[in-house]
Parts: C-alpha cells; structure tokens; sequence
C-alpha cells in the first residue's frame, strides 16, 4: 500500500477515534480511573507516566537493553537477518508482525478500544485504550526525539533508523495487553512484538540494535504505564522502589 495511502487512512481512523473519544462518557469523566482520578483525566497522567520513565526503577533493564544492544550492533549483519528471514514460515510471520506495531494497525487499536469502550459503557476496554494511546503517544516522543539525535542510517539507505519505532510500538503494547486482557493474551502481544522486531529487519528497515534498542524503550514504556503506582508481583504483592528505599506491600 502506498505510504501516502497508508497516511491518508491512519489519519481518518484516528480523527473518527478521537471525535468518538470525545464524546465518550470515559472521557467525560463520568468513570472513576485509578486512585480516583477521572479516566478523562489524560494530559496530568501522561506527565507523570513520562516522569515515571526516569524512575531507578527501569535501571536494571535499561541497562540490560543498552548492553544488548551493543552486542547486537557488534554482530549484526542486515543482509544475512534479512536472507534468514525471508524463507519458509518465517517470511509470513514476520510480515504480520510488521503490520502489528505500524500505525496503521496500533493507532486505530488504541484509539478505538478507548472510544469503543467509552460509548459501550466498557471501562476495562476504555481504560486499556486510554493506555494504549498513552504508551503511542510516548513512544513517538521518546523514539523521534532519539532518531533526530542519532540520524542513523537504515539499511535500506535511508534515515532514522536507531532506534526502531515500530518495535518499540510493539514491545509497549505487551504490558497493557497483559494488564488489562490476561496472561495469555499478553504472552501472544509478546510473540508479536518479537515478530515485529523480525518484521523491520526482514523489510531491510533496521539492524539488529535498532530493534534492540526499540523493545528495550518500548518495554519500559509500557511498563511504566501498566505498573502505574507500583510493580505487581506474584501471590498479590506490589513492589515499589523510590529513592533510598524498596517498599513491597501484601495485599488481600
């Protein structure tokens, strides 16, 4: 499909979603959110969201990230990922995951499931689409702001390829699945972000580290979003870590 097509529906779909949002009883802040705040209460939780990404908290996978990232762009080679890739199963397969973390199909996702959920009274599917959008929204902060600072080439000779958005995109979108849909609808999120990953080397529009590097920002992302408050863990409990101090709290 042709990128000014491609753009043209994205653009429509989202315009539709966020008049749909806007006349929502979730974001007329009708439903309580988390912590009481309105679910209509987005610009206040995307700013603390983004704060939340500095937290010590990401440290240990930010770091684990950045040295996998630089092992990847130590032995990668774009042509034999991209020959790998095209043969057998895997071919369909990574072109799916393609598809999955682009614009096309993750903004009308996000933005629908938040509209949808408002006007049928669905406040798990709102509430996953209000996240959805949030962890969008941030993504391409995040992401854009590092491509125009990096101005890395991709291995189809053009530029922005570091570090891969559609990847990131992907590996945000995990979390909220998980959180908001279960385990096992989370674990098939997972699968595809991977395929996504597969899906841009494959395409020749990353290397290796640039969908490192994406599925590392992309996870904290979505991390940051889901665990918003504290980090759930197993048994019931919640984990929350600050400065100087790490708070783990039992819950019924």
């Amino acid at each position: 499909m042709p990128a000014k097509r491609s753009r043209t529906i994205v653009f429509a779909l989202a315009t539709l979603s966020l008049l749909a949002v806007a006349v929502s009883p979730a974001v007329a802040g009708s439903w309580p959110g988390e912590d009481g705040a309105a679910v209509a209460d987005f610009p206040s939780l995307f700013a603390a969201d983004f704060a939340a990404l500095f937290s010590t908290r990401w440290a240990p996978l930010l770091v684990a990230g950045a040295a996998g990232t630089g092992l990847a762009y130590a032995v990668e080679d774009p042509h034999e990922a991209r020959e790998f890739l095209s043969h057998g199963l895997l071919d369909p397969l990574s072109d799916g995951g393609n598809i999955w973390g682009g614009p096309l199909c993750a903004a009308p996702l996000a933005l629908g499931s938040w509209a949808w959920g408002g006007l049928s009274g669905d406040l798990r599917l709102a509430r996953f689409g209000r996240d959805a959008s949030e962890a969008l929204l941030m993504v391409t902060v995040v992401t854009g702001g590092i491509k125009l600072a990096v101005d890395r080439e991709r291995p189809n000779g053009r530029r922005y390829s570091f570090p891969s958005g559609h990847t990131a995109t992907a590996f945000s979108l995990a979390p909220l699945v998980r959180k908001h849909a279960g385990h096992t609808a989370g674990a098939v999120a997972y699968a595809l972000a991977v395929l996504t990953a597969a899906g841009r080397m494959e395409d020749s529009y990353h290397h290796f580290s640039d969908v490192v590097a994406g599925a590392t920002l992309g996870t904290i992302v979505g991390l940051t979003i889901a665990n918003r408050g504290g980090i759930d863990l197993p048994g019931g409990a919640e984990l929350d870590v600050g400065p100087g101090a790490v708070a783990i709290t039992l819950r019924r």
